[in-house]
């Protein structure tokens, strides 16, 4: 449906940039006089014109289903692949979490952390957390919801995609800092310090602390998790942190 939105041309300028973005996409980053590797954090191909709140009443992107209310978030699904994209926004469309996940096989940790709301207060106007069987209860809900765009935006600008093999995130992250088991899933988790901390007012890391871990490039600290099945990514979680 509003797949119509999205005129031809505009198709075709953000294929044609997300190329030339993927082309880039194995680039490690090593500077002459410095031990340490950089990498440019992933990301998928969805504009800030497209995370643009479309309301005109401060609703800080307000959805609710029964009592239940997701704040400050972006949700974008795609019928065919039956897959959504939820990004947890911060100042100028800064990107603090990204969700990726199937419809129809979500791990219960995803729909934990993902912060949804319940409305108190005498004019309910006060938001505290949803408990974990509020937010599981009403997930179906925001996904029906959620706007529909094409399904070129849901590979990532290092051409991760649901289905990639494992051994495609470990060639880009290198070992994982985790691994469990959580219900039927196999997950992955990568923590990376950012350039941020190395230097300047927020310095808070130095290299000797890093043991020869990559850095995350103009970054504040970066983490992935990264959900299997069979050795296939099912869902991922990417998190750029904030000063």
């Amino acid at each position: 449906m509003t797949l119509g939105l999205f005129s031809c041309n505009y198709v075709e300028k953000r294929q044609k940039a997300f190329d030339e973005t993927t082309s880039h996409k194995d680039t490690k980053i090593q500077t002459p006089n410095d031990s340490l590797v950089y990498f440019l954090v992933d990301d998928y191909p969805v504009t800030d014109e497209m995370l643009k709140d479309k309301t005109f009443n401060n609703s800080t992107y307000l959805k609710q289903v029964g009592e239940v209310y997701s704040l400050e978030k972006a949700w974008f699904t795609n019928d065919r692949l039956k897959q959504t994209l939820v990004f947890q926004l911060y100042t100028d469309y800064h990107r603090m979490e990204t969700y990726h996940f199937m419809n129809t096989d979500i791990p219960r940790s995803i729909v934990e952390k993902m912060e949804l709301s319940i409305a108190e207060g005498k004019f309910k106007n006060m938001f505290n957390s949803a408990t974990s069987e509020q937010k599981i209860n009403s997930f179906d809900g925001f996904i029906k919801l959620s706007e529909k765009i094409d399904e070129n935006y849901f590979r990532t600008q290092k051409g991760i995609k649901l289905g990639s093999d494992k051994e495609e995130l470990i060639k880009l992250y290198d070992k994982p800092d985790s691994t469990l088991t959580e219900q039927d899933f196999e997950v992955l988790k990568w923590s990376f310090t950012g350039d941020y901390n190395l230097t300047g007012d927020f310095a808070s890391t130095t290299p000797n602390d890093l043991k020869k871990k990559m850095v995350a490039k103009d970054s504040f600290g970066h983490i992935v998790t990264a959900y299997f099945k069979d050795n296939k990514l099912v869902g991922q979680i990417i998190e750029n942190d904030i000063p």
